[in-house]
């Protein structure tokens, strides 16, 4: 399970519970031409780690 027990945590992209691949194809059907994510701060990691973790995610997963 991606949610702790005791509340919510914020992640890097991919490994939270937001269906990513999901929100992508939305934006893709309707035409949007930019998609922007914003992150407060990370659980756990430094906010460097963070965007270095969803930036890999992005890059493995939808070859952006």
């Amino acid at each position: 399970d991606k949610k702790k027990a005791d509340g919510f945590r914020l992640v890097p992209l991919g490994q939270g519970c937001v269906d990513f691949p999901a929100v992508l194809s939305a934006c893709e059907e309707i035409g949007a031409e930019l998609l922007i994510v914003e992150q407060d701060n990370f659980t756990g990691i430094s906010p460097l780690d963070g965007m270095a973790q969803s930036r890999r995610y992005l890059a493995e997963t939808f070859g952006l």
